[in-house]
This record gives C-alpha cells, structure tokens and sequence, in this order.
C-alpha cells in the first residue's frame, strides 16, 4: 500500500520516514506496507506517530496487488479489494475568487450604463 502527498509540507515532513517519495524513479507515492491476510481497515497515522490531526495531507491511496504471493491458477486469484473510503478526511477550500482588474470594472461599469441607458429610452 502506498500513499500520496498532497502538498509540498506533506513530502517535506514525511522525507525521512519514506525514502522511496523521492528516489529518482519516483511515482509520488510513498509505500507504507504490506496488507496481509484479512485486513479490513488500516490507519494511516500509524505509519506516522507524531504529527498532529490535519498536518499531513494525502490525496491518493495505491494498492497493487502481489502476483509473487497467494494463488497462481484458479477462479479466485489476485486481491479482493471491496471498497476504499476515507473516514476522516478535509475538505478542500474553494478556490478564490479573480478579482476584478480595471478592464474588468470598466466592463461593469459600462454594461450598467448600458441598462441604464435602455431603461431610461423605453
């Protein structure tokens, strides 16, 4: 199992507990583990004891199942993944709003009098 940071603050704290996040052939994602057997939830903050609720941030999970291990031949190979949900997670601020340069309150400004214009003729 693998996990991915989400921000740069995330990669930085996590450097020294995940020394595949910044290899050379990195994909991003930073391994944790294994999952063996029947496994039915695991916790992220175990993997990492000392940071505080909301300091790391991770945007995606990787499982990949092991073709060296369990059955080869038969109706049931590979893993049985049921589902992948996060109990506890941030939401993500919206993103801000432009505002408006001059050409944009110019816009504005005439548009209004435009309104205004045809208002005041009807």
């Amino acid at each position: 199992m693998a996990i991915r940071p989400a921000d740069a603050a995330t990669v930085v704290a996590i450097s020294g507990l995940c020394t595949d996040l910044l290899a050379p052939m990195a994909d991003g994602f930073c391994e944790i583990g294994k999952i063996e057997g029947s496994i039915s939830s695991i916790d992220i903050d175990t993997h990492f004891p000392g940071f505080g609720a909301g300091t790391l941030r991770f945007d995606a999970v990787q499982l990949v199942d092991d073709v060296a291990e369990g059955e080869t031949v038969g109706a049931t190979v590979g893993a049985d993944i049921d589902a992948v949900g996060a109990i506890a997670s941030a939401e993500t601020p919206p993103p801000p709003v432009p505002a408006l340069g001059p050409a944009g309150v110019i816009l504005v400004v005439s548009l209004m009098g435009l309104v205004s214009y045809r208002k005041f003729r009807a």
